[in-house]
C-alpha cells in the first residue's frame, strides 16, 4: 500500500511541480575476529562475526513554487532486526527470516527458499522549506545537526548508520553572517489528549563566515515529557540503566514515577586557514530524569567535548589529522548518572567506539544499546562514552584516483567500571589503515583494516569478576557507495 501511495503521488506531483531526485546506494562488509577479546562462557559472545549490509536512500525533493519547497526521504532495504528498525543501518546481505512456520505450507522455510523476503519502504523526512529574503521557515519531520555532531548527527555521511530527526516547527532569521534559529519539536505524542507528550525547546545562534572561514555557535536546548511518558512500560530497561540496577552499589528499587526535564548547553567554534584548521564543539547535559532510585530521582549531569586538528598544504600530498577528546564517566556508587554519549556516527576508529568490544559495558553505553546483545551478535552500535581519547591519522593522495589513510588511536577510561578496585582504565591502541578508491565521479569503495591491542581495562581487575579476555581483536571491512 505504501508504495502504491508513493506512485501515486510521486505522478501527481511530477504533473503541477518539478522534482530533484538524489540519494545513495551503499554496500558494505564488515570481518570481527574476536570481538569479545578473548573466550568467554557465553557461546554467543566469543566467537567472530561476518555480516554484509547494503542500503538505498531516496531523497525526492518537490519545488512546489517560488521559493517553497518540500523535502522528503525513503529508505529501501532498512534493517529488519527491530532494534535497528529505527537506523539507517542497512539490511543483511541475504536477508531476513520468515520467522515462525507456516502450517501446511513447506514451502515457507529458510532453507530451500529461493527468494529473499520482503521488506517495506520506510519513510524517514518529510518537511516543507518556505525561503525568504531574510529568513527561512521549516515545518514537519527535518534532520538535524549541530556543529561536529557530537549530540545531534543527520546521518549525512555516506556509510552513517544513525540519524537525528525532529517533528519541528522553526525558524532561522538571518542578520549578516549570523542567523537566529528558534525551535519547537515533538519527539513523542501518545494521542490527542493532553498529558502525554515529549517535547523540546531548542534556540540556536550560529556566526558563519564564508570568506574568513570561521564558525562559532551556541545551541540552548531544553525538553519535558510527562509522567505518564516515563512511566511507559518501554522504559524500563532505560530506568534499570540509570539506577545501576544488578550493579554492586545500584538501586534496590527502580520507579518511573516522575515528569522528565532535560537541560543542554552546547558550543560549536571552527576556523579554517590556508593550510590549517580545527573545530571544537562541547556539550553540557543536566536532566532531572523522573526516575526514582530507592526514594531518590535520579539526574544526570554530564559532558563531552571533541575537537578536530587539520594540516596539509595545497601542493602537497600528505595531509595530518589530529582528534582528540572526552566522555565524561559515572561514579558507579552515586546515585546521579554521571557517564556522557556522543552520538554514534560520530566515530575515531574502526573498531574502538564502533563495534562493541569486550565482555562488560565499559564504556557506559547500555543507556543508548540493546543490552542483550553481545559484541558477536551486534552491527556496529557502539558509542564514545566514558573515555578520553586522542586519535592521529595521515593522509596520502597516493594517485590521482587513490588515497591512503594510516590512523593511530588510544583511549582510556575515565571511571572504572563496577569491580574491583585493582581495574586499570587503559584502553588499548588501535592501528587502522585504509585505502580509497574514485573510478569515477560519486562513486568510491573503501577498504579497511584495523588492529587493536586491548589495554587492561578490558581484563576488568582480578577476583570473581574479573581476569576477562584482552586478546587482541582484528577487523576488515570493504565499503562502496554512489551517489546521485
Amino acid at each position: 500500500m505504501k508504495k502504491i501511495l508513493f506512485l501515486i503521488l510521486a505522478s501527481a506531483v511530477a504533473q503541477s511541480a518539478s522534482i530533484d531526485w538524489s540519494g545513495t546506494y551503499r554496500f558494505e562488509w564488515f570481518d570481527i575476529t574476536k570481538p569479545a577479546l578473548g573466550k568467554d562462557p557465553n557461546t554467543l559472545n566469543s566467537g567472530s562475526k561476518s555480516y554484509g549490509l547494503h542500503f538505498l536512500t531516496l531523497r525526492p525533493r518537490v519545488l512546489a513554487s517560488d521559493g517553497i519547497s518540500i523535502y522528503s526521504r525513503f529508505d529501501l532495504l532498512t534493517n529488519q532486526d527491530p532494534y535497528y528498525a529505527n537506523s539507517q543501518m542497512g539490511q543483511l546481505w541475504g536477508g531476513s527470516g520468515y520467522g515462525t512456520a507456516n502450517a501446511n505450507n513447506a514451502g515457507v522455510n529458510n532453507t530451500s527458499r529461493e527468494n529473499q523476503v520482503n521488506s517495506d519502504l520506510t519513510i524517514r523526512e518529510l518537511f516543507l522549506k518556505v525561503e525568504q529574503e531574510n529568513g527561512a521557515l521549516l515545518v514537519g519531520r527535518s534532520p538535524y545537526q549541530f556543529g561536529l555532531g557530537i549530540s545531534h548527527n543527520a546521518g549525512l555521511g555516506l556509510f552513517d548508520h544513525w540519524y537525528d530527526t525532529k517533528d519541528m516547527l522553526a525558524y532561522k532569521f538571518f542578520v549578516g553572517n549570523v542567523s537566529f534559529t528558534p525551535m519547537l519539536a515533538r519527539s513523542y505524542d501518545a494521542s490527542p489528549k493532553n498529558g502525554k507528550t515529549n517535547q523540546q525547546q531548542l534556540f540556536e545562534i550560529m556566526y558563519d563566515n564564508v570568506d574568513a572561514g570561521a564558525k562559532l555557535g551556541v545551541l540552548f536546548e531544553r525538553g519535558n515529557a510527562d509522567v505518564g511518558v516515563v512511566g511507559d512500560a518501554v522504559n524500563a530497561e532505560w530506568s534499570d540503566v540509570l539506577c545501576k540496577t544488578g550493579a554492586t552499589n545500584g538501586a534496590t528499587t527502580c520507579n518511573r514515577t516522575g515528569a522528565y526535564k532535560e537541560e543542554r548547553t552546547s558550543f560549536f567554534l571552527g576556523r579554517q586557514w590556508t593550510e590549517f584548521g580545527f573545530e571544537l564543539e562541547g556539550s553540557f547535559l543536566k536532566t532531572k530524569t523522573g526516575v526514582i532510585a530507592d526514594g531518590t530521582e535520579v539526574e544526570v549531569d554530564s559532558y563531552g567535548i571533541a575537537a578536530e586538528l587539520k594540516y596539509k598544504k595545497p601542493e602537497s600530498k600528505w595531509g595530518y589529522n589530529f582528534n582528540f577528546g572526552v566522555a565524561s564517566g559515572d561514579n558507579a556508587s552515586s546515585i546521579k548518572y554521571e557517564s556522557f554519549q556522543f552520538d554514534r556516527n560520530y566515530d575515531v576508529a574502526m573498531l574502538l567506539f564502533n563495534q562493541r568490544l569486550g565482555q562488560r559495558d565499559f564504556l557506559k553505553t547500555d543507556l543508548i544499546k540493546d543490552s542483550s546483545l553481545t559484541p558477536a551478535t551486534s552491527f556496529d552500535d557502539e558509542a564514545i562514552g566514558n573515555a578520553g581519547y586522542i586519535s592521529f591519522k595521515i593522509n596520502h593522495d597516493w594517485k590521482e584516483r587513490w588515497k591512503l589513510g594510516y590512523t593511530l588511536t588510544y583511549a582510556q577510561l575515565m571511571a572504572k567500571f563496577d569491580s574491583p578496585s585493582d581495574m586499570k582504565k587503559d584502553l588499548g591502541v588501535e592501528l587502522d589503515v585504509e585505502l580509497v578508491y574514485f573510478p569515477r565521479e560519486k562513486v568510491q569503495w573503501i577498504n579497511q583494516i584495523g588492529v587493536l591491542a586491548p589495554g587492561e581495562a578490558f581484563k576488568n581487575g582480578t577476583g570473581a569478576s574479573g581476569d576477562l579476555g584482552t586478546t587482541s581483536a582484528v577487523g576488515f571491512a570493504s565499503k562502496a557507495a554512489i551517489s546521485f
